[in-house]
């Protein structure tokens, strides 16, 4: 069984997550399942004939424009979305919504995003540094053997609920058929940045009379999957879970607020930059990759003399552990790190100068491992 975009050919093996109107169970998920056909038909009513068949929202953004061809056979409808957003070059996700009556036009994918990224940036706010750290920390898997090296950013994406387009690099001077990090940079992949590392289908949560809110941001920690509920839903969560799926867990939050949960899928191709786009975000990665330097630094003085020290000596073994390794890097990825250590050696010059002549005395075995590796 497969399914085409036109020109980019994938196998397919699909999956998915029922329901009604209402709360879903196991048993309506193990109910609803896909089965189509398509032949030139666009990535809209691919997905509209998913949602027919499952009684789960599809939905696909504005800009992905892609005819699909090919067939599913007795397909869950989380497999369906994953080999349709692979057949269109897109990214995808799933996501919860909690409401009291489910609304009578279904939103759209850029109201979604909306909301999502809301829910996201309060989420984040309302964390300690410490929480929001081990939530955003990418999760290391496994890779395929025949894996490329440039997916591994997405890998680090990868699970149940969501995927990373492997898109192709915008650059003229990019490998044929180049994607995954090296192609980053080029494009505005909104779902990939709403995207959270580890998420988990079964979940251990205990909670005992915590405000709705509460609840729903301690759920999104622990299953790594958002749920966005509707104005006026409010009480408190009392639960108990080892292990548990997710839609159990949200079972009893959904009751204790009086409302029903759904699952909504969102997919959408990553958008290409214009060249100014491209030009404001290196401005932006360059300026927070500033401001995380000048706060390291800043606590590295903070730290004792002898602390200073052991950090010094890791950072001078890790630089020369990278420096003997690079002889083994396929040539476009060595010229990359090239590039990129001798932005970091012209950006220790220039703090150094900064600096005491104690301080420059005390960080100079970086400042000659870094300058050994450029010079190699």
């Amino acid at each position: 069984v497969r399914m085409q975009r036109y020109g980019f050919t994938v196998a397919v093996a699909l999956m998915m997550i029922g329901l009604a109107a209402g709360v879903a169970g196991p048993a309506a998920a193990e109910e609803a399942r896909v089965n189509l056909a398509a032949e030139r038909e666009p990535v809209q009513s691919v997905a509209a004939q998913i949602s027919e068949q499952t009684g789960v929202q599809v939905a696909i953004t504005a800009n992905t424009d892609t005819d699909l061809t090919g067939q599913l056979e007795n397909r869950t409808v989380e497999e369906a979305v994953a080999m349709l957003a692979e057949g269109a070059e897109a990214s995808w996700l799933r996501l919860y919504l909690l409401e009291t009556v489910p609304p009578q036009v279904p939103y759209s994918a850029e109201e979604l995003l909306a909301r999502l990224s809301d829910a996201r940036e309060e989420l984040l706010e309302g964390l300690t540094e410490e929480r929001r750290r081990e939530l955003l920390r990418p999760v290391a898997r496994p890779a395929r053997d025949d894996a490329e090296p440039a997916r591994d950013a997405a890998q680090m994406l990868a699970g149940p609920g969501g995927g990373v387009a492997a898109v192709r690099a915008a650059r003229e001077d990019a490998p044929e058929g180049r994607g995954g990090i090296a192609a980053m940079g080029q494009y505005d992949d909104q779902i990939r940045r709403l995207l959270l590392p580890g998420r988990e289908d079964t979940i251990s949560l205990d909670l005992t009379m915590i405000p709705f809110s509460e609840a729903l941001a301690e759920f999104t920690v622990a299953s790594g999957f958002f749920v966005l509920a509707d104005e006026g839903i409010d009480g408190t969560v009392t639960l108990s879970s080892e292990d548990a799926p997710v839609e159990e867990v949200l079972d009893e939050i959904a009751e204790a607020g009086g409302a029903i949960w759904r699952p909504v899928y969102v997919v959408g191709q990553p958008r290409p930059l214009t060249q100014q786009e491209r030009a404001e975000r290196v401005e932006q990665m360059r300026e927070r990759g500033e401001e995380a330097v000048n706060r390291m630094w800043s606590e590295f003085w903070q730290r004792p003399p002898e602390e200073r020290a052991q950090w010094v000596d890791r950072g001078v073994n890790l630089i020369q552990r990278v420096s003997e390794r690079m002889e083994d890097v396929p040539p476009e990825r060595r010229r990359r790190m090239e590039r990129l250590s001798g932005r970091i050696f012209d950006h220790m010059v220039g703090y150094s100068t900064r600096l005491t002549p104690e301080q420059r005395l005390e960080i100079r075995p970086l400042l000659q491992a870094l300058a050994r590796a450029r010079a190699d």
